[in-house]
């Protein structure tokens, strides 16, 4: 003999309603999140880009020498030898 099964009962609409009101809300503070932080990322590279491209004159005929100011290096290790006499 088969005893009938009192059917679960779900939980009242109110609470799942309330559940799902909460999420869509946090989902759409997260996604106002989201924009904010793609707009500040393309600003960020609009600044990058603009730091990258900006035009310096470069001399590209420079050799190593050119960048040797006086004294040499020998005569600055001289001097620093002398002082620490």
């Amino acid at each position: 003999m088969a005893t009938k099964q009192k059917p679960r009962s779900r939980r009242p609409a109110t609470k799942r309603k309330g559940k799902a009101v909460n999420l869509r809300a946090q989902n759409q503070r997260l996604e106002r999140e989201l924009d904010e932080l793609r707009k500040e990322n393309r600003q960020l590279k609009r600044s990058l880009g603009a730091l990258i491209c900006k035009d310096d004159p470069i001399n590209m005929n420079l050799v190593p020498e050119d960048g040797v100011s006086e004294p040499s290096l020998d005569q600055l290790i001289k001097k620093i030898e002398r002082a620490g006499k």
